[in-house]
């Protein structure tokens, strides 16, 4: 980020990021993890056709065409803005007297089936006023989800929807011996079941197909 001119992003929110999409919990984007990054969740073809793309050698040293690389940083930006955006909200549900987790997930779960899908999500924000394509719905759908089954659990609700972390980075540099599960969250397995089916899942939620090797020089 700062190579290309962006100083205004923080330790704690690029940990968190990295966090957010790092599957096994080691601290580290792994392929897989740079993939559901940067590839659409949502089109399983564009997926395919840029994995089928022919790769080429990348030196450590070696840089991506620019435009490319600002594209990537891009996408890196909107999801900070997204994670952000999203702090904000959460805070202004959590000071809300009326406000819980349970009430919030069975006003979206209207038939009471312990789960949201495409459908009731669908309802929900047509009865807010909010039209969202399928697309759209598929896509927060697979953002939330962490077991790979196109459902929201409340427990996956909670983690997503709960008060954000702010001070994880603090916690690491001051060498906590408390395991934390995903986004923070205390727990004491050091991969917690929904980390562990996420990491499971990363087949399961899109069909795509096995990313060639990336030639980097060492």
């Amino acid at each position: 980020m700062r190579d290309h001119g962006n100083f205004t992003v923080s330790e704690n929110e690029c940990f968190r990021l990295v966090r957010f999409f790092d599957c096994d919990e080691d601290g580290r984007l792994s392929f897989q993890d740079f993939l559901s990054m940067f590839l659409p969740c949502e089109d399983n073809l564009l997926r395919n056709v840029t994995l089928d793309r022919p790769s080429f050698r990348v030196g450590r040293y070696d840089s991506l065409p620019r435009d490319i690389e600002f594209g990537m940083l891009e996408v890196i930006d909107k999801e900070l803005d997204l994670m952000r955006t999203q702090d904000v909200l959460r805070r202004e549900l959590e000071v809300r007297y009326d406000y819980t987790l349970g009430a919030a997930f069975r006003s979206i779960d209207r038939y009471n089936d312990g789960r949201i899908d495409v459908h009731n999500l669908g309802a929900f924000l047509r009865s807010c006023g909010h039209y969202a394509t399928e697309r759209e719905l598929l896509s927060i759908v697979r953002r939330i989800d962490t077991d790979g089954d196109a459902r929201i659990a409340f427990a996956e609700f909670s983690e997503f929807v709960g008060p954000a972390c702010g001070t994880i980075i603090e916690d690491v540099k001051r060498g906590s011996s408390v395991n934390r599960g995903s986004r923070g969250s205390p727990l004491r397995d050091p991969m917690p079941p929904q980390k562990r089916g996420r990491a499971k899942s990363v087949a399961a939620r899109s069909v795509m197909k096995t990313p060639k090797k990336v030639s980097i020089a060492q």
